[in-house]
């Protein structure tokens, strides 16, 4: 069965602004999209000729990850008990002893109310 497409309703505040209501799936569907694209512009970023990205972008990944848990006030059980995953998996990830994909940091971002760009930057 094919999706009904979703038709954003416009709200005007003032002569010069409108707020746009969107389902929330939807709403979601955007913030993915464009996560994604601000995480292929951090990826692409060549211009820091001392960083080197490959090994540096697993450090600022799992300490964003345990750092942003930390400010939420979220235990790493509590955590991994939302990804679905073993509080030893978590412990790994903020620990650099496992590689993450692109997926699992849109996971453990939606998990933690954040984006995925503040996972990495």
């Amino acid at each position: 069965m094919a999706k009904a497409k979703f038709k954003p309703k416009f709200i005007e505040v003032s002569r010069s602004k409108r707020l746009v209501i969107l389902d929330e799936e939807e709403y979601e569907r955007l913030l993915d999209i464009a996560d994604a694209a601000d995480a292929r512009r951090i990826l692409d970023d060549e211009t820091d000729s001392v960083l080197d990205w490959s090994e540096a972008s697993r450090e600022l990944v799992t300490n964003r990850i345990a750092e942003i848990r930390r400010a939420r006030n979220i235990s790493q059980r509590d955590l991994a008990l939302k990804l679905k995953v073993q509080p030893s998996t978590l412990s790994r990830w903020e620990k650099k002893d496992a590689n993450l994909t692109l997926e699992t940091l849109r996971r453990i971002s939606k998990a933690l109310g954040c984006s995925v760009v503040s996972l990495i930057a």
